[in-house]
């Protein structure tokens, strides 16, 4: 008893003088709390039990959890492959062993631990574990009942689904594809749940590898957010069972039972047309085994498709031949091939080029409609694909007809068996690109003096102002001709073309009616001298009050409506119309225009004398359009950040829209500052004017902040900072030196206490209050160990003389 006061006694005076020594000199945590509660904890610390740091009897808790050895060095290898089960017995995946520690030996120090200090720990060992039970229902469902534990005590409910393997991409958007979501959505008790995914038969395919995922409620799922993942195992009989056939899937691989798979595209129906229209004036020619007129259909002749994954590559049969402007436009589409790799919901074009073969164009496998069809024979199909041109089917295989924006029509294919009759084609040798003998361009009237219809006076000179068509000029320099309007003869007034009137005519000034004539040539080129048209002297012929015919080089071009222009008369006679609309324009259009139909301006023109005005040439193409980044941000708002903060990393991707940008914009510049980096020279905007652009950081910016712009019809901007890339949780966990886990181990006992180092307090004395923390609670185990020893000999005293305790 008395030896039980001096222990209590000696641990008393050491708490008080710990405690009195971080009061004095350091601040404790819970120093702004109310007293009541300041009170409250203080009594809770000094009525806990003692905390024994060591066990001599080797007796521990029987609910104190065993420590687990690191299972890098202790673990088996992870497997991947599960063995295949006949029956319904759920798949349980393997766990790494546990080994306990050895108990403490006696003797040992109340002040030294029993065990080795904690190391670093596995993220992937701590990962949940999911046990899945598959059960079927013949003709209608799979249901999977799923038990999941060691699930993080920070996560009390859940997202669950069954999917297809290698899908997870379609569980962050539109999910009608997934066969099984947890509705509701499963709650977590004591670091485990329980729950059932049920699919409908109608949502699986036989054959096919199945996969359940978990992943936060608050967030969409993807490689960084599922916190686990279990293969789920369906064996022959049962896919049998379930479907109520012991047929299996045919593969299409296989050649055996599934229809011939087939490649369907149109390309573009615009296209189409061009190549047959006015401009082209060419043909559209089909090699066997291709078939079709609108839509161009190729049969399937070879694949290595691995039916499982739904990837790899299949090869079709067949070519179209796109031939126009006297054989300068020679296209083959031959022998398509469809590749479909890691990602699920995107495949590639190829076709071939030169002595290999060329990538030209990028097919979405999960716009609308375009979700895979499994066919009672075993055949995929994919339908309503949206196809991309990349820059290499732009520029290099179309040669400029087609931009990499261009709405294409959708692609459709079926992956089936292989055609056992037809083979690839070789398409017939293309010429060699013969660039057109450009066209005479004509001369300007010479400038002359004289008068309108042969009246004298002092009537003002005579001119015609007119735009020709601005629709037109844009197209031609813009970035699919690429081309180049140039003047000779001709001035400019208010953003219009001035032709000074000539000499010639048959005026006659008392009806006001009879022609006119004017001088200047205005030439519109371009897609490497393809396109040519111009508008050279024109000559205007009032018939009526009311109409009028406007000719180009002695040719109608197109007819004047003066009744809705309006009309005036100078000092002197000479008449002027103002605002008259043109029915005309220019038609063809290459790129995908059908007969261009770009209208024309309306014009002004004013008959008097004529002038003797002489102008000079000018030249505006696209090149000289190109836009140059500006020295420095033009502004900082008006752009929206779509990337994650913490993404945006040296070398890492960045997307972002804006919008107020023309209609179908082309060619805006995407601009990094400071620097004036340039990312892009051609970003590009939708028919609502709003654009979208995702690219690359450069690898070599350096951390900090920085202005990211779009120059084009309009600017926008935003403020981005560049990030050091977050270090992953299993490399910072294996970063940890013993050194630093035994710094968090001692610091976490006068943390406990409420004493935390402040800057107002030195470092000795949270240190001192640690010691002493440590050496209260050495003295407390040895209390616990005398109690215990004392407690055993008087059970053992009591046995002894046949006395027992009493039942408790």
């Amino acid at each position: 008893m008395h030896a039980r006061r001096a222990f209590r006694g000696m641990a008393a005076v050491l708490l008080s003088a710990a405690l009195i020594a971080g009061g004095a000199f350091a601040t404790p945590a819970f120093a702004s709390e109310d007293p009541a509660t300041a009170a409250t904890q203080t009594d809770e610390i000094a009525s806990a039990p003692p905390v024994s740091t060591s066990d001599p009897e080797g007796l521990a808790a029987p609910d104190a959890p065993m420590p687990a050895q690191d299972p890098i060095a202790t673990g088996p290898e992870d497997s991947d492959s599960a063995a295949e089960l006949d029956t319904n017995e759920p798949v349980v995946q393997p766990e790494a062993p546990q080994t306990a520690p050895e108990p403490a030996q006696q003797g040992d120090s109340a002040l030294e631990p029993s065990s080795p200090l904690p190391q670093a720990v596995d993220a992937e060992a701590m990962a949940p574990e999911l046990t899945l039970a598959p059960k079927i229902t013949p003709k209608q469902r799979l249901e999977v009942h799923v038990t999941a534990t060691r699930i993080p005590a920070q996560i009390t409910q859940f997202s669950a689904a069954l999917i297809l393997k290698g899908t997870e991409p379609t569980l962050t958007g539109p999910r009608p594809n997934v066969p099984a979501l947890a509705d509701p959505q499963p709650e977590v008790v004591n670091g485990s749940a329980t729950f059932t995914l049920a699919a409908p038969i109608a949502t699986l395919t036989q054959g096919m590898e199945y996969v359940v995922v978990l992943w936060p409620t608050e967030g969409p799922a993807d490689d960084k957010t599922i916190i686990a993942r279990a293969d789920l195992t369906i064996t022959a009989g049962q896919w049998s069972e379930l479907f109520g056939t012991t047929t299996p899937k045919p593969d299409p691989a296989w050649n055996s039972k599934a229809a011939v798979g087939s490649f369907e595209w149109g390309v573009r129906d615009k296209f189409r047309s061009y190549v047959t229209g006015p401009i082209a004036k060419g043909k559209i020619t089909l090699t066997k085994p291709a078939t079709g007129t609108n839509v161009y259909k190729f049969p399937q002749v070879s694949n290595d498709w691995k039916p499982g994954t739904r990837t790899g590559t299949v090869q079709f049969a067949g070519n179209v031949n796109f031939w126009g402007h006297d054989g300068v436009l020679d296209l083959n589409l031959a022998n398509p091939e469809i590749v479909i790799g890691s990602d699920p919901k995107k495949a590639q074009l190829l076709v071939p080029y030169g002595k290999g073969k060329l990538t030209i164009a990028d097919i979405d496998l999960t716009a609308t409609n375009a979700a895979p069809q499994v066919r009672a024979d075993g055949s995929i199909r994919y339908a309503g694909t949206k196809v991309t041109l990349n820059k290499d089917g732009r520029d290099v295989y179309f040669q400029g007809y087609m931009t990499e924006d261009l709405e294409l029509a959708p692609l459709a294919f079926t992956i089936g068996a292989n055609s056992q009759t037809e083979k690839p084609v070789t398409p017939p040798p293309t010429k060699p690109i013969v660039k057109p003998k450009p066209k005479p361009v004509p001369k300007p009237l010479p400038p002359t003096t004289g008068t309108a219809g042969g009246t004298g006076g002092a009537q003002a000179a005579g001119s015609l102002s007119w735009g020709v068509s601005s629709a037109f000029a844009k197209y031609v320099t813009g970035p699919i001709a690429k081309g180049e309007v140039s003047t000779t003869g001709v001035g400019g007034s208010g953003g219009a073309y001035l032709f000074p009137q000539a000499a010639g005519g048959s005026w006659d000034t008392a009806t006001q009616t009879g022609s006119v004539q004017y001088s200047g040539v205005v030439s519109f080129t371009g897609h490497k001298g393809l396109l040519q048209e111009g508008v050279s002297n024109p000559m205007i012929q009032v018939t009526g009050p009311d109409t009028a015919v406007i000719y180009s080089g002695g040719a109608q071009w197109g007819t004047l409506n003066l009744g809705a222009a309006s009309k005036s008369v100078g000092a002197n006679g000479e008449v002027t119309w103002s605002g008259v609309p043109v029915n005309g324009g220019f038609s063809g259009g290459a790129s995908g225009g059908n007969q261009y139909s770009l209208p024309a301006d309306p014009l002004t023109f004013t008959v008097g004398v004529a002038s003797g005005v002489s102008y000079g040439s000018t030249a505006v193409s696209n090149a000289s359009l190109k836009r140059t980044a500006a020295s420095a941000p033009p502004t900082t708002t008006g752009i929206r950040i779509l990337t994650d903060a913490k993404e945006l990393v040296p070398g890492g991707e960045i997307e972002f829209e804006a919008a107020g940008f023309e209609s179908k914009e082309r060619e805006a510049l995407v601009v990094l500052y400071p620097g004036a980096i340039v990312l892009d020279e051609a970003a590009g905007a939708d028919a609502a004017g709003t654009l979208r652009w995702l690219g690359t950081i450069p690898e070599d910016t350096e951390l900090g902040e920085y202005v990211i712009t779009v120059q084009g019809s309009t600017d926008a901007g935003a403020v981005i900072e560049v990030r050091e890339p977050e270090k992953k949780s299993k490399a910072a966990a294996k970063q940890k030196t013993v050194e630093e886990l035994a710094a968090e181990t001692t610091q976490a006992a006068p943390a406990a206490a409420g004493i935390l180092p402040t800057e107002s307090s030195p470092v000795w004395v949270w240190w001192a209050a640690s010691a002493g923390l440590l050496l209260i609670a050495g003295t407390m185990g040895g209390l616990v160990v005398a109690q215990r020893k004392r407690a055993a000999a008087g059970v053992d005293t009591q046995l002894s003389s046949g006395n027992a305790p009493p039942a408790p």
